[in-house]
């Protein structure tokens, strides 16, 4: 079978389950294509837009070859009480666990601009895509606000007040800069 993708990667998984008390062991091939063929993808990226785009949906293809050629990360968060999710290993109940989504909705315009990373909120999953120290600042926000209640938007707008300090210091200290060479030559 992997003659069929010479330059695959194979990821072989098997999975016990139990069958009326007996185990029965059920394997997944899953085939990576080694070397992503990204000028496939943009020439055949017309007809994707055009069929999602009969359903209303418009898309860019900018994100998708960013996460493919590797200069960006992504990273699927569960805030829900699906397996492994935020609310299921902090006992958050279905209430408490709209309200803090809906916390999250407010900020993610604020999130996107602080960042630059994407955020999309479905159901129960978070997916972020942009660069590693964006995704982490995301997912330290997104897991205070669902397991410990803590509002993001302050901490959101503390964030973005600190970036610009450190933006107006380095224009002052760039400008003075500027300033004592002109000083120098002249």
């Amino acid at each position: 079978m992997s003659e069929d993708y010479p330059n695959a990667i194979v990821l072989q998984l098997e999975e016990a389950l139990m069958v009326q008390d007996e185990i029965e062991v059920v394997s997944y091939i899953k085939f990576y294509d080694r070397f992503l063929d990204t000028d496939m993808l943009q020439t055949s990226w017309p007809i994707v837009e055009s069929c999602l785009s009969k359903h209303g949906v418009l898309c860019t293809l900018d994100l998708a070859i960013r996460t493919l050629d590797c200069s960006w990360q992504h990273e699927i968060i569960k805030i829900g009480n699906q397996e492994g999710g935020i609310c299921n290993i902090f006992g958050i109940s279905k209430e408490q666990f709209l309200a803090r989504r809906n916390l999250i909705v407010g900020v993610m315009k604020g999130l996107f601009e602080l960042t630059g990373c994407g955020v999309f909120l479905k159901g129960n999953t978070i997916a972020v895509i942009g660069p590693l120290q964006g995704i982490k600042t995301i997912t330290k926000i997104v897991e205070d606000c669902i397991a410990h209640n803590v509002p993001p938007a302050p901490r959101v707008r503390r964030i973005k007040k600190k970036t610009q300090l450190m933006k107006d210091a380095r224009i002052k200290m760039t400008s003075e800069v500027m300033m004592s060479l002109e000083a120098f030559h002249v």
